[in-house]
């Protein structure tokens, strides 16, 4: 065979393999601006590197910041109690890149005794579970107390109505101090205020930016439940309250820290009235105003208890509630939710506009019906003025043909797998800072990452030069953690949406859409589907057409921390 002839069919088979990608991915783009993105931050973080090693100076000086990194890590360890020491042996004896299996554990602990299977089947959307711990009553001890918000307000941590509220519900009517105020909340001030006679309720919203066990626990329960969580902590003074009957738009799992408090639940409104149906709705996607007394005396109440240091509380959203102090002690409680708008209707929120417009675009015979106008005087026989006349023919022609354009047109252009990309692409966003537990981490290891994130500890344009070094053909690597990245297609481009460079800080971060050719999209999935438990993969063995590619993948994903070298 001619080497022309060879050319060609070599020609032939790569347009062919081009055309299934084509096929399966969703079309194709040429996206450069990925390989040239990498090579100039591989040529940056060169230079950065023989900048680095001309400096005597810094080196020392990163020397000593590491030292001091390893100290402070060793004196808060040494520092934790053992209700703190009996939650963290859950995330060291789980040895795993599968998150999943770390929030299942997490969950075994909150619910303890309850099994996650019956939760799951009795309790989740449905009904109360209450779990009383009279021996236990430390069982919660170390995830948060009154001194570490105290030390927060003096560290000067927390803003009004960002970080913060303070309220209080008096006389059947809830009031928000300083509610139009964004400034640093003072101790002195918040004290006063918590004090009598005002006994206001200190709410933290997300103390999980600044409670480490806390965000272990959500970040694990995010990666169980597949859905963003969150948590907020309410400190309420003796005999008050501080917010009305209401209920959520998520599941919450309230976990009793300090002092008592009493709760009463109240099952979801069952009888015919239409009205209440509309004020108590079935597994509602927004949380609800405040209730009057007389509203909620239209519920049955479901529980009345008092909830002691250790006690667990899981009420299903949807579910109206109301807590208040006891006489005698403040309170202390923690609420950890999950299941905020991460529905099928969320899903087809987004599923069915993309039908409709792509329906509208074709130019299929059948779908022409969707671009031809409208009767011109429909407006005289539609709509809410003339929504009684039942008799009128012309409504029913109506009706009955939209029915047809949705049956005939838009159902079979669902792109159902596509709004599951779009859901989880939003969950990855959402979400935490995922927290890694790899096999042979020490005790030290993501403390030490976590500074490392936010200082000068390591030098992160070094280990990036280091990175790229070492990358050859027979390097192996294996996924960071599972499900924390996610391959999609848009505007005929592969795109990876991932979590590994969030923080805990709710949307600090822009979402991690990184663009790659189609062609690469193959590779990409091959290495998203790999279990990190397995053998690791070999950078030479991906399907991809050149060894250049192969790399260049490869070392797009080591640069988003959505890979790791081994051995």
């Amino acid at each position: 065979m001619s080497d022309s002839a060879r050319k060609n069919r070599n020609k032939r088979k790569r347009e062919r393999k081009r055309e299934k990608q084509i096929a399966r991915y969703g079309g194709n783009k040429s996206l450069e601006a990925s390989s040239k993105k990498l090579e100039k931050l591989i040529k940056a973080v060169s230079t950065s590197h023989e900048s680095r090693e001309n400096s005597t100076k810094e080196k020392k000086t990163n020397s000593s910041n590491c030292e001091t990194c390893h100290q402070n890590i060793k004196k808060r360890k040494k520092n934790r109690n053992a209700g703190v020491e009996a939650i963290e042996s859950i995330f060291r004896n789980v040895k795993t890149r599968d998150l999943s299996q770390v929030g299942v554990k997490a969950l075994e602990w909150l619910i303890s005794p309850t099994p996650v299977d019956t939760f799951l089947s009795d309790h989740l959307e449905k009904k109360v579970l209450f779990v009383q711990r009279d021996n236990n009553r430390e069982y919660f001890e170390g995830i948060l107390s009154k001194n570490e918000i105290s030390e927060w307000l003096k560290d000067g941590k927390l803003s009004h109505n960002i970080d913060m509220t303070l309220s209080r519900y008096v006389d059947g009517k809830r009031e928000t101090l300083y509610h139009d105020s964004s400034v640093k909340a003072t101790p002195e001030k918040v004290w006063q205020d918590f004090k009598s006679p005002v006994n206001a309720s200190l709410r933290i919203l997300r103390p999980q930016q600044h409670a480490d066990m806390l965000w272990k626990i959500v970040a694990s329960l995010e990666s169980y439940f597949g859905c963003c969580g969150g948590a907020n902590s309410y400190l309420t003074p003796a005999n008050s309250q501080g917010f009305a009957p209401h209920y959520d738009d998520i599941d919450a799992f309230i976990l009793q820290l300090e002092g008592k408090k009493q709760w009463k639940v109240y099952k979801p409104y069952s009888g015919d009235d239409e009205e209440l149906k509309a004020l108590f709705p079935y597994l509602p996607r927004v949380s609800s105003r405040d209730f009057t007394e007389e509203e909620v005396s239209n519920l049955n109440l479901v529980l009345e208890i008092e909830l002691n240091p250790g006690d667990m509380l899981y009420i299903p959203r949807g579910f109206v509630h109301q807590a208040r102090s006891s006489p005698d002690i403040h309170s202390l409680h923690v609420t950890i939710s999950t299941g905020q708008k991460n529905t099928w209707g969320d899903m087809l929120l987004r599923a069915l506009p993309r039908a409709i417009e792509t329906a509208v675009r074709d130019d299929q015979s059948e779908c022409r019906m969707l671009r031809e106008s409208l009767p011109k005087d429909y407006h005289k026989f539609m709509g809410v003025m003339h929504s009684d006349q039942d008799a009128d023919t012309r409504r029913m022609e109506f009706s009955a043909h939209v029915v047809k354009l949705v049956q005939q047109l838009l159902l079979e252009r669902l792109d159902v797998d596509l709004a599951a990309d779009q859901m989880y692409a939003k969950f990855l966003h959402d979400r935490h800072k995922p927290r890694r537990v790899v096999e042979n981490d020490s005790d030290d290891s993501e403390d030490l990452e976590d500074h490392a994130e936010d200082s000068d500890c390591e030098d992160k344009n070094r280990f990036h030069v280091e990175l790229m070094n070492k990358l050859k053909l027979d390097s192996r690597f294996k996924l960071t953690v599972c499900d924390a990245a996610r391959l999609t297609v848009e505007d005929d481009a592969a795109v990876v949406y991932h979590s590994l460079k969030n923080t805990r800080k709710y949307h600090e971060v822009d979402p991690r859409g990184l663009e790659f050719e189609v062609e690469d999209a193959e590779a990409i999935e091959t290495i998203l589907k790999s279990k990190p438990e397995e053998e690791p993969l070999i950078v030479r063995n991906l399907p991809h057409e050149t060894d250049k590619d192969k790399l260049r993948v490869v070392q797009f994903l080591l640069t988003e921390k959505i890979i790791t070298l081994v051995g």
